[in-house]
């Protein structure tokens, strides 16, 4: 019926994906690993392949570099050098 209204199918998979490409949800593996305490069940290559390809927004991705580097996220300025490149600068 949905299919000939024209209406988008998702599953439960879909919705963590969308919701997380839309920055509604965090983090995606926590989610999972909640739903698969509760008996919901995932494959393992279908689960790795969730995680590798849930996109984050660009946020989280600076927010990742910084902490790699040792630096507070939330204290520096972040310049984009290049469009391959950041410069950090500790403030």
């Amino acid at each position: 019926m949905a299919e000939t209204l024209g209406l988008r199918l998702t599953g439960t998979l879909g919705l963590l994906f969308d919701g997380r490409r839309a920055g509604l949800i965090p983090e995606v593996g926590p989610l999972l690993d909640q739903m698969q305490a509760l008996r919901f069940r995932v494959a393992p290559h279908t689960r790795a392949a969730i995680l590798k390809s849930v996109p984050f927004p660009i946020a989280d991705l600076l927010r990742r570099v910084l902490e790699g580097k040792g630096l507070d996220p939330l204290r520096g300025t972040v310049t984009v050098a290049s469009p391959c490149g950041i410069r950090i600068r500790r403030s």
